[in-house]
C-alpha cells in the first residue's frame, strides 16, 4: 500500500528523472526540509539548561542521573565536577550536599532528585519561559 508521503516522493523522483518541472521546485522541497531541520535545532537551543553538580564515586549522583533520564528530552544537561580545580567555588558551597540541581542557573534541589518538583519547574518553563 502506498501512502500519501510515498506517492509524493515517487512523484518527485519521477518528475526529477524526466525533468517535467523546473529545478526550482526541487530546490523548494529541499529548502523546506532544511528550514524544518533548522527550526528543530533552534527549538533545541531554547531548552532550559539543567546543571548537575557532582563528583566521581558518588552513588547519590548516579541515582540522580537515573532519575533524570525520563526528563532528558526536555532540557540540556550540563554536569559540573565540583572536585575539578576550576570549580573550587562550587566545592566550597556544595561539598556536603551533592548532587545539586540548578535549572537555568537557579537552585532547584539537592541530595536527591524530586521528580514531582522537577516536573513542576519544567512545566513552568515550558508554559511561560520568559517569566521563569
Amino acid at each position: 500500500m502506498i501512502t500519501g508521503t510515498s506517492k509524493a516522493v515517487t512523484w518527485l523522483l519521477r518528475a526529477a528523472r524526466t525533468r517535467t518541472f523546473p529545478p526550482w521546485h526541487l530546490t523548494a522541497a529541499f529548502t523546506h526540509q532544511r528550514l524544518s531541520l533548522s527550526s528543530a535545532s533552534s527549538q533545541k537551543q531554547q531548552l532550559p539548561t539543567l546543571t548537575l553538580y557532582t563528583k566521581d564515586n558518588c552513588p547519590l549522583c548516579d541515582y540522580a542521573r537515573s532519575a533524570l533520564q525520563p526528563f532528558m528530552h526536555r532540557f540540556l544537561m550540563e554536569e559540573v565536577d565540583i572536585t575539578a580545580p576550576q570549580h573550587s567555588e562550587w566545592f566550597e558551597e556544595y561539598r556536603y550536599d551533592i548532587p545539586v540541581v540548578h535549572l537555568n542557573g537557579d537552585f532547584v534541589m539537592w541530595h536527591r532528585v524530586n521528580t514531582e518538583l522537577l516536573e513542576r519547574k519544567l512545566a513552568e518553563l515550558e508554559t511561560c519561559p520568559a517569566e521563569v
